[in-house]
């Protein structure tokens, strides 16, 4: 179950030639694309009331297909097969290249179908063929090439001895893949396989296929068949899966042709088919040691029902029972008994996961919101860190060219425009823009600035205008860097001058803080603030910002000349003002010195948000913006009573409220006081930014997903 969209790809460069119109490219569906991408839709929303909010866990392509080996969680999509460590990650790309120049890190091929052998191995059906992968917990498992074969959609091996046997089914039926050959199983072919289940004992698998019905294969023959063609017809043409009842019954759910739901009993003395007492659409099977779990209803937000015994006339309440379609007084008789889950919406595979004697948790894919984890009498699903939009996310940038169209960066990836019309969020193709999108100037009422990676060691930076009608590439600008140049954050000061702080990536991956760079505007002149050796020629204007910095702020002065301008850094707060540079620290009042956001208010007061919480200055000294120990608290604190780091700012009127691991914070009270989290509204309490946009919206960007809410100001509301 997955989606699959069109690309029409944004030549390189043909933006700075002509213009190109952004919102255009959003119309027409260029915006929706990334190499083979397709576009990103709503995943959960909710609306009505003052209340309102807009959720968005971005995957760039549906989940196909899950696997579980102790203690990874597989995931397969379009986009290749990811490794998720269980219970909260990492989250990371596994390739499926069996040459060892093979890079383990990148992407492979789409993934149709997963499944585990006898031996452990976990394998792959990719649009190429069958791979068996080994020594899982390694950074690069082993690849085996099992057979070159196209287009399956299951996987599934029967136990026997050792690895037993890999059937693999396709819409042409089920064939046995062994040492490189394979061999279509006769009395399985000449239709789609829509199931492949193992059977209970694990000696043979039940397919489903499509206008047939069921049949059971044991090695390489078939031993059974359940449909119109059987010995015995039955009306069961679409089988949706096979699973056990706790009382080792084998039962099938599927469809007739018709297209109602339909329940088979496996019986010892005969198939045996249960009607629904009412129409429950069912569109998955999950087997589960209590019992199989059924997923009914609507896609954007099925129920799951408990597949149980039922009595002869037994009331199911909001359930449904399932009676023999020939009456008769012997017959089984089942309950689909409504469960105390909430599903994701628009569910493409589901998988359960032991957690421990009789005990696990539900797995659940999704069209674009990724993977959730649903456990039963917990609430809503619980979203797994790994959506595209917010992995390895740094920073939120949003520049909002009307009220329900913005652009938006996370510092990683690429950038996203949000259509709230048309209720997506679709990523820029990097040839739009020169390349992803590392951080954006400009709040969208003027000239909306992008910076993003150039050639070598250079920072582009394209201009798009207020009205979204024409971009272009602007200029390049060298970066003196040991590796590659990255752009962490990016404002525009009170001239319209261009501000971006500077990181160097080395080849092993990590990046070391390199100052700030200014570029002028329109003149393109370029100053990096750093410290210079004595063999370099330092720039008279340079100043000597060491260190990895988060965020350049400016002080109020007249007109266009601030006043101050402070960089908030990784040793401390740094002012530079009237040709003095100013460093406070631990040894200058700062409990913590590691800044994470600085804001400069109104009333010059500073606000900064470091690993120990808000602090404030009021022009002469450094004081915790509340304490740990105010009651009740006003700041989230660890186990320990020490205070929680604090890691986004934002003014909402006269008050200022910080991110923390445990949502939003008031830091200085102006209205409502209740902070923001589950409980209250927000998606995913760990907060990494927050932002406010032109029309008073809150952006918050947590691990998991992005919220946007009307205001600050509804909490007290919710």
């Amino acid at each position: 179950m997955g989606i699959r969209g069109g690309c029409r790809r944004a030549k390189r460069g043909a933006g700075a030639a002509a213009g190109i119109t952004l919102l255009a490219l959003l119309a027409s569906g260029a915006i929706g694309c990334r190499t083979t991408a397709p576009a990103v839709g709503v995943a959960g929303a909710s609306s009505g009331g003052r209340g309102a909010e807009l959720f968005f866990q971005a995957d760039l392509a549906p989940a196909s297909a899950l696997a579980f080996t102790e203690p990874f969680l597989w995931i397969g999509s379009a986009r290749g097969l990811r490794r998720f460590r269980l219970p909260a990650g990492p989250n990371e790309w596994i390739g499926l290249s069996a040459s060892p120049a093979g890079d383990p890190a990148a992407p492979a091929r789409p993934i149709s179908a997963l499944a585990v052998d006898g031996e452990g191995r976990l394998l792959v059906a990719t649009d190429a063929g069958v791979v068996a992968l080994s020594e899982l917990s390694q950074a690069r498992p082993r690849v085996e090439q099992l057979a070159s074969l196209a287009g399956v959609t299951h996987l599934a091996t029967a136990t026997g001895a050792g690895r037993g046997i890999v059937y693999a089914a396709s819409a042409h039926g089920v064939s046995v893949v062994d040492g490189g050959s394979v061999t279509a199983v006769a009395g399985a072919t000449g239709a789609a396989v829509t199931s492949l289940d193992v059977d209970l004992e694990g000696k043979a698998i039940w397919a489903g296929l499509r206008g047939r019905g069921l049949v059971r294969i044991e090695g390489r023959k078939v031993t059974a068949a359940f449909g119109p063609g059987a010995a015995t017809a039955l009306n069961f043409v679409e089988p949706v899966g096979v699973a056990a009842l706790p009382n080792g019954t084998r039962v099938a759910v599927g469809r007739n042709a018709a297209g109602a739901t339909r329940v088979l009993a496996l019986r010892a003395d005969g198939p045996e088919l249960l009607v629904g007492q009412a129409e429950l659409p069912v569109s998955a099977l999950v087997a589960t040691p209590r019992g199989p779990l059924l997923l009914a209803g609507d896609a954007g937000a099925p129920r799951a029902y408990r597949l149980v015994m039922a009595a002869r006339g037994q009331a199911m309440g909001d359930g449904v029972r399932f009676s023999p379609e020939r009456a008769n007084l012997d017959g089984t008789r089942l309950g689909a008994v409504p469960e105390r889950v909430v599903l994701p919406g628009f569910v493409t595979t589901i998988r359960h996961v032991p957690v421990g004697p009789g005990e696990g948790e539900l797995f659940v894919g999704t069209r674009s919101a990724g993977v959730a984890r649903v456990t039963e009498g917990k609430g809503g699903p619980e979203y797994l860190a790994i959506g595209e939009l917010s992995s390895d996310a740094r920073r939120l940038s949003v520049a909002c060219l009307e009220r329900e169209r913005c652009v938006f960066s996370t510092g990683a990836g690429p950038g996203w425009i949000w259509d709230g019309r048309e209720r997506t969020v679709k990523p820029i193709p990097a040839g739009a823009i020169g390349g992803d999108l590392m951080a954006l100037a400009g709040d969208g009422s003027g000239t909306v600035y992008f910076v993003t990676a150039g050639a070598a060691k250079n920072l582009a930076v394209a201009r798009l205008s207020a009205d979204g009608g024409q971009w272009q590439h602007l200029l390049a600008v060298p970066v003196a860097v040991e590796g590659q140049p990255v752009a962490g954050f990016a404002t525009l000061s009170p001239k319209g001058d261009l501000w971006m702080t500077v990181r160097d990536r080395v080849a092993s991956g990590q990046e070391f803080g390199r100052g700030v760079l200014e570029v002028r505007l329109p003149s393109g002149r370029a100053t990096h603030h750093r410290p210079y050796t004595a063999k370099e020629v330092a720039p008279p204007e340079a100043i000597p910002i060491t260190g990895d910095v988060a965020t350049v702020r400016f002080e109020a002065g007249q007109g266009s000349v601030p006043d101050a301008m402070w960089f908030c850094t990784a040793t401390g707060v740094l002012r530079f003002g009237g040709g003095n540079l100013e460093r406070w620290g631990e040894n200058e009042g700062l409990e913590n010195e590691h800044c994470n956001d600085l804001l400069v208010g109104n009333d010059r007061t500073v606000w900064i948000a470091t690993d120990a919480g808000g602090a404030r200055f009021d022009g002469k000294q450094w004081f915790p913006a509340v304490s740990a120990t105010a009651k009740p608290p006003r700041w989230p604190v660890d186990r320990e009573g020490e205070n929680l780091p604090a890691r986004a700012l934002v003014t909402v009127g006269e008050g200022v409220w910080g991110g923390s691991p445990k949502g939003l914070w008031p830091l200085k009270a102006s209205g409502p006081t209740q902070p923001l989290d589950r409980s209250t509204g927000l998606f995913d309490d760990d907060v990494i930014d927050v932002v406010i946009d032109r029309f008073g919206r809150v952006w918050s960007l947590g691990h998991v997903g992005l919220t946007i809410r009307p205001s600050l100001s509804d909490i007290s509301h919710i």
